[in-house]
């Protein structure tokens, strides 16, 4: 009754008479967790390739916004040359820096591709009826970056199904810029300082492959779990089988039993009667081909040398 109830004993029963399935398990779930740990890897890569992309489009946007203002703006302006919102409406005017900066942000943008790319401000002009934040990010953006400027601040999210990047870049308060926001007839904010965060460039950009890595991922488990199992199922039913023979004649004659045993005994180990070199045989067969499937060779022959010494032990 101790024994019965011996969890180790149990355990030891188990082992002795389903080897081949506990070892099998046991190799899908370390192939599993290799396989997750693989997944997880491959989307860490992608997670950070999104993130210098994003920080690329941030720096080129704002790199060619300094540009335009010192190069163009700043030469222009002493010349008479008017810098406006509305310059498509007035004949020589030119668009102010954020006003171009935003027609560039609007071309960056890609329905297509899921990229968008928005300059945004909680003290939008009047003329920019859609220019305050949109959404719990951007609102999110906005507050974290007033306090870290110098920090950008982004997450990982999903948008209509797709894994994105949402990425977001403080817009500072320049000296060019000073004057005219808190000089301007409409301004919302007339008390702006150099520094100040003015508005948020914001990124949303997808994170390419991430979700066909996972599907990969899924389908080479659901072969894993799916293959070994079926290829199992007719060696296992072969064992019974043998199993079963060998008791039917152990019960139909003891004395020809003991004879058996005895010979078996006092023979050699490699001395084997057919039907366990067929069981033998195929037992090797099927370890091999169930681990070799679909994953690497040398991982395949690793996880298939235990069970050839399974059989070679109790073939």
């Amino acid at each position: 009754m101790r024994e019965a109830g011996n969890p180790l004993v149990w355990c030891r029963r188990i082992v002795h008479e389903r080897t081949l399935l506990v070892l099998a398990m046991i190799g899908l779930v370390v192939i599993a967790c290799v396989l997750w740990k693989t997944a997880r890897i491959i989307s860490t890569i992608q997670e950070k390739a999104a993130i210098v992309e994003a920080r690329q489009i941030a720096l080129a946007i704002d790199t060619f916004r300094t540009v335009y203002t010192e190069e163009v703006v700043e030469r222009l302006r002493p010349h008479g040359i008017e810098v406006t919102h509305d310059y498509r409406s007035k004949e020589g005017a030119i668009p102010l820096p954020a006003t171009l900066s935003m027609q560039l942000a609007n071309r960056l943008s890609n329905e297509a591709d899921g990229r968008r790319v928005r300059l945004y401000s909680d003290f939008p002009f009047p003329w920019r009826t859609d220019g305050g934040p949109q959404g719990d990010f951007e609102l999110e953006a906005l507050s974290a970056l007033r306090d870290r400027p110098e920090d950008p601040y982004y997450r990982f999210g999903l948008l209509d199904g797709q894994s994105v990047l949402h990425y977001a870049i403080a817009d500072r308060m320049r000296p060019s810029c000073i004057a005219c926001h808190n000089t301007h007839p409409q301004t919302p904010k007339a008390d702006w300082k150099v520094g100040d965060v003015r508005g948020v460039l914001a990124i949303t950009q997808p994170v390419i492959g991430r979700a066909e890595a996972e599907m990969d991922i899924g389908g080479m488990l659901l072969t894993l779990l799916l293959f070994p199992l079926g290829a199992l199922l007719p060696l296992m039913y072969l064992i019974r089988r043998t199993k079963q023979a060998v008791a039917s004649l152990e019960n139909a004659s003891s004395d020809e039993a003991d004879r058996m045993r005895s010979e078996a005994s006092a023979a050699e180990p490699g001395n084997r009667d057919d039907d366990s070199r067929a069981v033998l045989i195929t037992g090797t067969v099927v370890a091999l081909v169930v681990f070799g499937f679909d994953i690497s060779l040398p991982l395949g022959l690793a996880a298939g040398v235990p069970y050839v010494l399974v059989v070679l032990k109790f073939g």
